[in-house]
């Protein structure tokens, strides 16, 4: 097999991480090699399951989404309750160490999908050993992939061709839909589009800010990076304050919300180790900032592979 420049292929990693609709052409310009070394490190990335799918990063404001963990108690015999669990159109998906034994993320649009949502958890939990589950509700959301967002009034008015179309971009493959497939299978779902017409909407929801970046998933495990949650408390006058100034510009924490509990504040954090992660959280407690106290759940197994890992942590 041929040998892959690791500091190249970090480059071509990083330069895909910022917008995966960068052309062989684009990327052999900007880094200053050929096209044939460029689309070897791609292929490379591809084919070592680095990069496992593509998706985008989308405003929750603008699209008013609600945001909900979820934490279930099961019984180690129950596979067939994560297996049920896996079918739901969840962002992600983690086995954790405690005294709930999963954590998945759900977005929703509106209270009918909440209701559902719930029905459908009521239904597994009926079946299962523990019974016992509990919902952690998102007020704000500070930083999600990576990526700040600012809480803001104005909204997309988008239709159902919209959401689907968001839908089919981030659930996508090793090879990013053409917007000729993407027409294609919005059309299979009843919805009539043509293929300009589907790339004018993709344009526009770029261009409102709808969609904020294009990116590929990668495999956390390729890149020995470990997932914590972290719930923090703070004085609750300064939530906003410390989540914003501070916290959100912490580069190992990819997503930052602000929750109804009594730890107030939730972030995802990876780091390269579990040292790494105490070196993190002894940080954040000599920093000067009124940290009240803080609790970490441990992922040990993400059942969805496919994640958005920020090019800073490259």
């Amino acid at each position: 097999m041929k040998l892959i420049n690791q500091e190249l292929k970090n480059k071509v990693l990083k330069e895909l991480l910022r917008d995966y609709r960068s052309s062989v052409s684009e990327l052999a310009d900007k880094l200053k090699v050929s096209k044939n070394k460029i689309l070897t490190v791609v292929n490379f990335l591809k084919n070592n399951e680095y990069i496992n799918g593509h998706t985008i990063i989308t405003d929750p404001y603008l699209l008013q989404q609600r945001t909900l963990f979820i934490e279930i108690k099961t019984n180690p015999n129950e596979p067939w309750l994560i297996n049920e669990l896996e079918k739901f159109e969840c962002e992600s998906l983690d086995g954790i160490i405690g005294e709930y034994s999963l954590i998945l993320k759900i977005k929703i649009r509106n209270n009918a999908e909440f209701n559902q949502i719930l029905k459908k958890i009521d239904k597994l939990m009926a079946k299962g050993f523990f019974k016992k589950y509990q919902l952690i509700d998102v007020l704000q959301t500070y930083k999600e992939n990576g990526v700040s967002f600012q809480n803001q009034a104005k909204f997309a008015n988008l239709d159902n061709i919209g959401y689907e179309i968001i839908k089919i971009l981030k659930n996508q493959s090793i090879n990013p839909y053409t917007t000729s497939e993407i027409s294609n299978i919005l059309n299979s779902r009843n919805f009539s589009i043509s293929q300009p017409g589907a790339w004018k909407r993709i344009d526009r929801m770029v261009k409102a800010g709808i969609i904020k970046n294009f990116v590929p998933t990668l495999n956390r495990d390729i890149f020995q990076l470990t997932k914590f949650y972290l719930r923090i408390k703070v004085d609750p006058a300064q939530y906003d304050e410390i989540a914003k100034n501070f916290l959100s510009q912490q580069k190992n924490i990819v997503d930052l919300y602000r929750t109804g509990e009594n730890y107030g504040l939730l972030a995802v954090v990876f780091t390269k180790s579990n040292r790494n992660f105490n070196e993190f959280i002894i940080k954040l407690y000599n920093s000067g900032i009124n940290i009240i106290d803080t609790n970490t759940t441990l992922a040990i197994d993400e059942r969805l592979k496919k994640i958005i890992i920020p090019d800073i942590l490259i």
